[in-house]
């Protein structure tokens, strides 16, 4: 890798390895149940429906405006919302390498490196497959730190203070996509001071240095709030502010669990194991000392990125909710330091004597995720399809489907609405779900059934006891995938009936 290449080389080769490593997971119709939720959201806002209105969920507008914007313009479909996450890992790798190469003492194949870490790890397991937020607002975080890093680089306060400010817009936007992309924000700001004190604090110029440093994380502040602010203006022209307020404040508030030592020390472990192939180089570049003197601290050199590290940390578990998906946040300041290893002369050493061999383990290493998503994505049946399959061809119009505790992709498949306007599954049965929503699992379920569905869709059982007895005595099963899916159909005149 040298400089021969240029930007469009560079972010073209990106989107081509993007693309080989996670097309084969395209067609699937359920990796995650949050991608779901913000396709049939966005597909609804399409159709006129109000988020928090009509629609419901606890995430930021961010997401859903960036779905609805692609599914408009582009196509509305699940392969293609699975192609814009791919656009968005490429953009997110091609930001960490650019920001890399402004690093003082940086090699292009360093820099280069860490895109192709980044890649690496969003695909070897399904959360990186699924169009998650991490996906999207990753790639905000890495265009803030290379806009971050340019106004180090700066001589100029006008041009500083600017690059600062479009810093700020960029992490600004990925905090309306979700909040914990703050805790990336502060840490930016928290290295850049800290570095900022340690090389001026012997030389008599501490003050003149850090007032304007301190400025210019203010200006970044700004930044950072403008798309919030937007946001909110946005939502005062609506009819529904008073609902974006509830959401955005109370329910957000309401809805941390309490921190449990057990279940995040677990957490942690888990993330050790699965990522133990990036971990291993990440500890060794921020403990080692030459690399961790390769560039200034407030560059985010390896000593520094321990900061953003922790940081990120507390991002993911401040919630007290430990998804895997979450562990994605953390990818940026691991691949960061993990590519550094390159600098040590013993590996450095090693991949030019054994180039066949790295070569050869990474060829089988990709063939080994390849052939694992074929398994998972194209060979092993997808029941919601069979679904919908069987499904479809029976619906009359006005025929209503409740996918009760199942992958409620299917009322997008059939293109139709959901039943209720708390579109994830979890967000009626779940305790947790609503405590912080304040609402009624039993009345919203009754809801539901008071439309009398004719298709419900049960895994293996409801968490809720209401639905049992009206099952057994409204409904009969009509069919049963794979060992615990089951459909089940209302019985003819039983409607008739109950009228």
């Amino acid at each position: 890798m040298n400089n021969k290449y240029d930007n469009t080389q560079i972010i073209f080769f990106y989107l081509v390895i993007t693309l080989l490593f996670r097309g084969m997971s395209f067609f699937y119709s359920v990796i995650d149940h949050d991608e779901s939720t913000y396709i049939i959201i966005a597909h609804e806002l399409l159709r006129g429906k109000a988020l928090y209105k009509d629609l419901f969920d606890t995430k930021p507008a961010g997401i859903f405006g960036i779905f609805a914007a692609w599914q408009y313009l582009f196509t509305d479909t699940i392969w293609a919302i699975r192609l814009l996450a791919s656009l968005f890992v490429a953009l997110t790798a091609y930001f960490l390498y650019a920001a890399k190469q402004l690093l003082p003492n940086n090699m292009p194949k360093n820099a280069f490196g860490v895109g192709i870490l980044y890649i690496v790890a969003t695909t070897v397991y399904s959360m990186g497959l699924a169009a998650n937020t991490e996906l999207f607002f990753n790639a905000f975080t890495s265009i803030s730190l290379y806009f971050w890093l340019k106004a180090h680089h700066s001589t100029v306060c006008l041009q500083k203070y600017g690059w600062s400010l479009l810093s700020g817009l960029a992490i600004g936007i990925g905090f309306i996509i979700k909040y914990l992309v703050l805790f990336d924000a502060i840490a930016f700001c928290v290295i850049y001071l800290v570095g900022i004190v340690c090389m001026n604090k012997h030389s008599g110029k501490l003050k003149n240095a850090i007032i304007p440093a301190f400025f210019q994380c203010c200006i970044m502040a700004v930044g950072l709030v403008i798309p919030f602010v937007v946001l909110h203006l946005y939502f005062y022209s609506t009819d529904h502010f008073d609902q974006f307020l509830v959401v955005t404040y109370q329910t957000t508030s309401r809805y941390s669990n309490v921190f449990d030592m057990g279940k995040f020390i677990s957490f942690i472990w888990k993330f050790h194991t699965k990522f133990w192939f990036l971990l291993i180089p990440f500890y060794v570049a921020i403990a080692n000392k030459q690399l961790r003197q390769t560039n200034p601290f407030f560059y985010l050199n390896n000593k520094a990125v321990g900061i953003w590290y922790v940081a990120v940390w507390v991002a993911v578990s401040v919630t007290g909710k430990y998804f895997g998906h979450y562990y994605l946040q953390l990818l940026l300041p691991v691949c960061w330091a993990a590519a550094d290893v390159v600098y040590l002369p013993a590996v450095s050493n090693f991949v030019k004597q054994r180039s066949k061999i790295v070569i050869g383990i990474g060829i089988t290493c990709a063939l080994l995720v390849l052939a694992n998503q074929y398994y998972y994505y194209i060979y092993q049946p997808d029941i919601p399809k069979q679904i919908v399959a069987d499904v479809k061809p029976q619906l009359n119009a006005g025929d209503i489907v409740f996918t009760g505790n199942y992958r409620h992709i299917i009322y997008y498949l059939l293109n139709q609405a959901s039943p209720t306007r708390y579109i994830h599954p979890s967000l009626i049965y779940d305790k947790q779900h609503t405590r912080a929503l304040q609402i009624d699992a039993n009345t919203e379920l009754q809801k539901i059934t008071d439309q009398h569905p004719r298709f419900i869709i049960i895994e293996k059982q409801y968490p809720t006891p209401l639905l049992g007895p009206i099952l057994l005595a409204d409904y009969k099963l009509l069919r049963k995938y794979g060992k615990d899916v089951l459909l089940y159909e209302r019985i003819k005149n039983k409607l008739t009936i109950d009228k």
